[in-house]
């Protein structure tokens, strides 16, 4: 996709993944709005900080009536929380606040912008995590469970603009730094920010069918993927119960 003069909304615009996305499309070009509480260091007049907080339904509708441009031509999804807690131990602060960011305020900026989405794209970063229960990111995964399945369901009615969501494995973010602080992390194994640009460009280069899912990773990362499909199907015409293939 030429991306010149293309208008593009990156939310977390200030730092990790969307501050990586967002200067990449700056390079390329674009016009880009970055929504984040905090102001992104971008020496570029194509961009536009809109100070947002993004637990805030308000601040959302607040945020998009700033935006003069009557068409947006890609939304990236990208801020997001992450708290360790113990998946049957955790404050409704901590849980309202991980689903808000994770899975609500997606599904809000869409809403919010939806007349400006004509044959446009709407990428979520979302994580491999999805699929990956973990005693104390239950709160997380399943955050990111139910943005995907929340754009799934979108997409059955609202064709006039395309779904992709990305599923990177662990990429070296502050977000990831400061949940992995003073713990023994293999941090010359994982992803980079630079991958999930490389990914965000591919996808808008590829003739992805609507609603496609992107794992991102690397050799290390390979059993991350493998299928781990846990479904078990009772049939009640031949009242036998199998495993799912």
């Amino acid at each position: 996709m030429e991306l010149k003069d293309k208008v593009v909304i990156v939310t977390g615009s200030s730092s990790g993944i969307g501050k990586a996305i967002a200067e990449f499309f700056l390079k390329n070009g674009a016009v880009v709005y970055g929504f984040s509480r905090r102001n992104s260091d971008f020496n570029n007049d194509n961009f536009h900080w809109i100070e947002c907080d993004l637990l805030n339904e308000e601040s959302i509708k607040n945020g998009v009536s700033q935006i003069s441009d009557s068409h947006i031509d890609i939304l990236i999804n990208n801020a997001g929380y992450l708290e360790q807690c113990d998946s049957l131990n955790f404050s409704k602060e901590v849980f309202e606040k991980t689903f808000q960011l994770n899975m609500i305020a997606p599904v809000l900026m869409v809403q919010n912008i939806l007349p400006k989405l004509k044959g446009s794209v709407v990428i979520n970063i979302s994580s491999i995590s999805d699929r990956l229960g973990d005693n104390m990111y239950a709160l997380y995964c399943s955050s990111k469970a139910a943005l995907n399945i929340y754009f799934d369901s979108i997409s059955t009615k609202y064709k006039d603009f395309k779904i992709y969501s990305i599923l990177p494995d662990y990429v070296d973010t502050p977000m990831l730094r400061k949940d992995m602080e003073g713990k023994d992390f293999k941090w010359d194994s994982i992803l980079k920010t630079s991958d999930i640009v490389d990914t965000v460009k591919l996808v808008l280069d590829s003739d992805l069918p609507n609603n496609a899912r992107i794992a991102v990773i690397n050799n290390h990362m390979i059993e991350d993927v493998e299928p781990i499909e846990k479904l078990f199907v009772y049939n009640s015409d031949s009242k036998k119960m199998e495993k799912g293939k």
